[in-house]
């Protein structure tokens, strides 16, 4: 960066400068060492604690089901938690569920509020140095250090959902602030207008130029950096859309209610096809229904598609996929990072005090998470659990819902019942499953059916974020 704040653009530097309050060491490796521990505290929250079953809307301490678990996220975890781990990995006990989960709350909400101040500080602070002749490069790497804190802001939110649907005034700010940052970013062609240029190993730009001096040059709507940028904004605008819709219980309900519709249809049209064409309607063979070439492909592509829809919007709503595109995303931030600094000098290497002093004040978030994680791993290396204790449902819950049902029906046909049954059949749904076939969702058909969709899910991740970024191939 230049001594004087000034600039010329018919005149610029031929190398990169040293600017360690970006490009630093230090503050490199701490800013991306408080977004990882986000990330995770994020993975470990949903492998340890988190629970299909539960509504992620329900009161503190309640044990509230959803009334449409989401099947991916319970086939998932079902399959990964029967894997052997250590006692402690295991939660089966609503108390010690409970404080995993409050510890982790208190962890998350920490990190992101740092993020959010982070992401604010860079932005604002990269963008009033622009006139003092911050160079190009920079200026890429400020765009990938505010990318990377929104990105884990919003996976924060979706992991806060219940905290913050009980504390509406914490989510008011902190959406608040999140909108601040994708409006700076979108509004001051922090993301589009100037990083659309850099493209510096094709073309005049050079990472050296002074970036200010793009802001009025039109793009190459034709080039590899606009399509990178157009990705980054419709990954950053739908991130922001889709996690603050996923706030309102009405619409994550409605997208529960017809992914379990879906499913419902694909499993009844299924059944059809076994009754009508597998059994025969008299007493002689003759009187079997042989079913036309065009009835039955009907009837399986009908199959095929309800239960894709359904799977795709599971997968839409599940925190599998939450998951999937935080570790994706933060890893192709990091790339991106990592390969646009070899461009820089070699004096950013240097750990001075200015660098040494960022990575000692992230100890102390640190030393709290700590402070929050001990008791209660004390807690739970005083429970032996056996290894049958598992956080999911096991396969005994299958018959526990049909006696649910035979219990309902049995109270229909009893209208005179005492009202006291009702009350203890409302409070046995803590512990009762209310939507999922257990044996459609374990079976072969329905994890091959499962696996394909996956499959497109990571190819439209590695189109969005795996691709070859314009510009920072390196040395």
């Amino acid at each position: 960066m230049s001594d004087s704040c000034k600039y010329n653009c018919s005149a610029h530097p031929t190398q990169i400068n040293a600017y360690g309050d970006i490009s630093g060491i230090g503050v490199t490796v701490a800013f991306f060492v408080t977004a990882w521990i986000i990330v995770l505290l994020l993975i470990g929250y949903y492998l340890v604690v988190y629970n299909p079953e539960l509504d992620p809307f329900r009161k503190p301490g309640k044990k509230t089901l959803c009334e449409h678990p989401n099947a991916i996220d319970y086939v998932f975890l079902y399959a990964f938690r029967k894997i052997p781990h250590p006692n402690w990995f295991r939660s089966s006990d609503w108390s010690q569920h409970s404080r995993r989960e409050s510890t982790l709350n208190k962890c998350v909400i920490m990190y992101s509020d740092i993020q959010i101040f982070t992401g604010l500080a860079i932005m604002i602070s990269g963008y009033i140095a622009l006139s003092c002749g911050l160079q190009s490069y920079h200026w890429q790497l400020t765009v990938y250090l505010v990318w990377l804190s929104s990105l884990t802001h919003l996976a924060a939110l979706s992991f806060l959902r219940n905290h913050l649907a009980n504390h509406p005034h914490q989510l008011v700010w902190r959406v608040i602030a999140m909108f601040i940052i994708m409006v700076i970013m979108v509004l001051l062609e922090v993301a589009v207008g100037l990083a659309g240029h850099f493209n510096w190993s094709e073309g005049p730009s050079k990472a050296s130029d002074f970036a200010v001096c793009y802001f009025h040059e039109k793009m190459d709507r034709t080039s590899v950096a606009f399509e990178t940028i157009l990705r980054t904004l419709i990954l950053l605008v739908y991130g922001f859309s889709i996690r603050l819709a996923k706030m309102s219980k009405r619409f994550e309900g409605r997208l529960r209610t017809v992914a379990a519709g879906l499913g419902v249809k694909a499993m009844r049209l299924q059944h059809r096809v076994i009754i009508e064409y597998s059994h025969p309607r008299g007493s002689g063979d003759s009187s079997r229904r042989i079913p036309t070439i065009e009835c039955q492909v009907f009837y399986y592509l009908a199959i095929a598609g309800y239960s894709l829809l359904s799977i795709h919007l599971n997968l839409f709503t599940s925190f599998l996929a939450e998951v999937y595109w935080l570790t994706l995303s933060a890893s192709w931030v990091k790339r991106r990072f990592v390969k646009t600094r070899q461009l820089g000098s070699k004096e950013e290497n240097e750990w001075t005090f200015g660098q040494i002093l960022p990575l000692l004040l992230v100890v102390a978030p640190l030393a709290t998470v700590l402070k929050h994680f001990l008791p209660c791993q004390a807690s739970n290396s005083a429970q032996n659990q056996s290894p049958d204790q598992i956080a999911l449902l096991t396969w005994n819950q299958s018959e526990m819902n049909e006696a649910r049902v035979e219990a309902q029906n049995e109270s229909l046909d009893q209208p005179d019942t005492n009202e006291a049954q009702a009350e203890t059949q409302d409070e046995a749904r803590d512990d009762v499953l209310v939507d999922l076939d257990h044996r459609h969702i374990h079976s072969i058909a329905y994890r091959g059916t499962f696996f394909l969709a996956v499959v497109a899910y990571i190819e439209v991740g590695i189109f969005f974020v795996a691709g070859l970024s314009p510009g920072i191939k390196g040395h």
